[in-house]
């Protein structure tokens, strides 16, 4: 269509400037796919929100992505232009995490407290930084706020899911937390982190153990029920769980019962049940 590439950024110019509200949004777009990163940065001062926005989009999708205008913009007095880059922030991952990585380590010491939320939850998002993110979510775990902690928790259980021994003791620590809401974040990463590193038999172990502690029991019954899913590991829960139930405290033994009736439910199912039981 254009025999030069700067034709090309001329044309998406002046569109990105004088065309309508579409043929603009769809001008940046293809800033984006042309790498033409100076008509996206321009387009992410623009006076329309929505261009701001598909300009951020875009942002993320250039090669590299530009990650020092996203984040600027996650410093906007606009709440959809910060939440948009946020997001965009978390899903940049890959070898943009390096970069991501320090952006979130001050953002969670500085600004709002929506700002630091916000930071500590993308912190868990992270591909590829856990061991970094973990440290700094470790600081946040201490903090007087329990939005702080609970959101460090948060993210903590997103990491268990993909590195299980990383988390387990930060989540085991939080499950002791003065603050509900943390001890009930924590207790859903614990069960995700239990299932994933730990025996059946280890498992079944705590939950006899736990006689006086119900978060500490429920949170092994729920891992035991997730790590029934894993094929290889059925009969040895199965094994577990009915060997509880037939000779295991008295509080043991119904919590392997209830095991068992949710041993063929997706693990939402055992998640709900334990919310409402806990009052969550």
């Amino acid at each position: 269509m254009f025999e030069r590439p700067e034709d090309a950024e001329r044309a998406l110019d002046a569109l990105i400037r004088q065309g309508d509200h579409q043929e603009r949004k769809l001008a940046v777009n293809a800033a984006a796919a042309l790498g033409l990163e100076g008509l996206v940065r321009q387009a992410a001062l623009d006076r329309d929100e929505t261009i701001r926005l598909e300009a951020l989009r875009g942002a993320a999708r250039l090669n590299p992505p530009a990650v020092d205008l996203l984040r600027a913009a996650a410093d906007s007095g606009s709440p959809s232009v910060r939440a948009e880059a946020m997001r965009l922030l978390v899903l940049a991952g890959g070898e943009a995490a390096a970069q991501v990585l320090p952006i979130f380590q001050a953002m969670v010491h500085t600004g709002n407290l929506e700002t630091r939320r916000t930071a500590a939850l993308g912190l868990g998002e992270l591909v590829g930084a856990e061991t970094e993110a973990v440290q700094a979510l470790a600081q946040l775990m201490s903090s007087r706020s329990e939005t702080i902690r609970r959101s460090a928790a948060e993210a903590l259980s997103a990491v268990a899911g993909r590195e299980a021994t990383l988390a387990r003791p930060l989540l085991e620590q939080a499950l002791g937390d003065s603050a509900h809401d943390v001890r009930e974040a924590a207790s859903r990463g614990l069960a995700v982190a239990w299932a994933a590193d730990q025996t059946p038999e280890a498992l079944a172990a705590v939950l006899r153990d736990a006689e006086a502690d119900s978060r500490r029991r429920f949170v092994a019954l729920e891992a035991l029920v997730r790590r029934a899913k894993t094929p290889e590991a059925r009969t040895a829960v199965l094994d577990a769980l009915n060997g509880v139930a037939t000779s295991g405290p008295s509080l043991a033994r119904l919590a392997a019962r209830v095991g068992l009736a949710f041993i063929d439910s997706p693990a939402t199912e055992m998640r709900s049940f334990l919310d409402r039981l806990l009052g969550s």
